[in-house]
């Protein structure tokens, strides 16, 4: 994980990374943050982040789209939200 926060209860919130198998921590819940898309009218890439409304871009690759929606969904892992569309958790059981 690139960034990740532990709540109180136990349950760790990150942004999606295939580099840990999030599933030997316990329960995995995703649930989708942002959405990178092709805007056609701009013939760029966009990425909108779900819990704000925010629209990043437009970008000239999907790679530079995905790339700053992930810095944003990190830095707000340091911000207190309140649960909203966006949380992956782990909440490890004995």
């Amino acid at each position: 994980m690139d960034r990740y926060r532990i709540e109180a209860d136990g349950t760790v919130v990150a942004v999606y990374t295939e580099t840990v198998d999030l599933r030997t921590l316990g329960h995995v819940r995703a649930v989708r943050a942002s959405v990178v898309e092709w805007d056609e009218a701009r013939q760029a890439w966009t990425a909108r982040i779900l819990a704000t409304g925010e629209i990043l871009g437009p970008f000239a690759t999907r790679a530079q789209a995905v790339a700053a929606e992930r810095a944003v969904l990190a830095a707000g892992l340091d911000a207190t939200w309140e649960d909203h569309a966006g949380r992956l958790s782990a909440t490890s059981r004995p």
